[in-house]
């Protein structure tokens, strides 16, 4: 984890269980939640350990929101759960998904990947 600034987990606990939950629903393993998330395998248990002491960075804070703020925008555009939760893992073939799924593009690690997989999902009425 960077040295940037740090938030107290106390705060924002919410906010990681309701990202996990969403990424456990896209059918993500605790790997790809530690990469999408940018933390490692021991914050990742200690997050989900009562009384966790963990502290976010600004980063890893803004990873949450896209997450939550995709499946807002999953839930706005799609009626049925088997839409809404595999979204992510379907093949998409417009120009910039170029038949990769949603959640391949964010596996890479990116947050700039994870921004734009959020821009894309935004429904546009």
């Amino acid at each position: 984890m960077s040295n940037q600034t740090r938030v107290s987990s106390g705060v924002d606990e919410n906010d990681f269980e309701v990202a996990d939950g969403i990424l456990s629903r896209w059918d993500c393993s605790t790997q790809e939640k530690c990469v999408i998330l940018s933390i490692d395998h021991s914050q990742y248990d200690a997050l989900l350990s009562a009384g966790s002491s963990v502290s976010f960075d600004s980063e890893q804070l803004e990873r949450i929101n896209h997450i939550v703020r995709i499946d807002e925008s999953l839930r706005r555009t799609f009626n049925n759960p088997q839409n809404i939760d595999g979204f992510m893992r379907m093949k998409n073939n417009n120009n910039y998904f170029c038949g990769r799924t949603p959640l391949d593009v964010i596996l890479s690690g990116g947050l700039v990947d994870l921004a734009t997989v959020r821009r894309r999902v935004v429904p546009r009425f």
